[in-house]
């Protein structure tokens, strides 16, 4: 005897299952450190996807190049080449409640990624 169970899920809203609703959201390029720039993430069950593209201007200090993010639970490292791939530069946000996207000291240049953290 075989049986088939056909479930079908009338409501949208997961919530009461565990799922978490989705957050979309813009970061704030920080223009002292780039001339220009656009950020955007995703969160999704806890998890934030951040979507950078900048235009780094030439500094010997790290810096916060995004601000607005949400707070990452660990620190996460991405290691990003520029576009025209003569620069190597490592991104990174901190488990420190800034909400920033930090970029360790580099020569000018245009860079874009994505890095992925679990959110507070």
């Amino acid at each position: 005897l075989v049986t088939f169970h056909f479930f079908h899920i009338t409501n949208s809203n997961l919530e009461n299952r565990g799922v978490i609703n989705p957050i979309s959201g813009n970061g704030t390029v920080n223009t002292y450190w780039t001339n220009s720039g656009t950020a955007t993430y995703r969160v999704v069950n806890g998890w934030c996807q951040v979507f950078y593209d900048v235009n780094k201007k030439d500094t010997q200090l790290k810096s916060g190049v995004i601000s607005g993010l949400p707070k990452s639970k660990m620190n996460a490292y991405q290691n990003t080449i520029s576009k025209d791939g003569t620069k190597n530069v490592m991104f990174y946000v901190l488990n420190d409640d800034s909400g920033l996207l930090y970029c360790d000291a580099a020569g000018a240049g245009n860079f874009a990624g994505i890095i992925s953290f679990p959110i507070k």
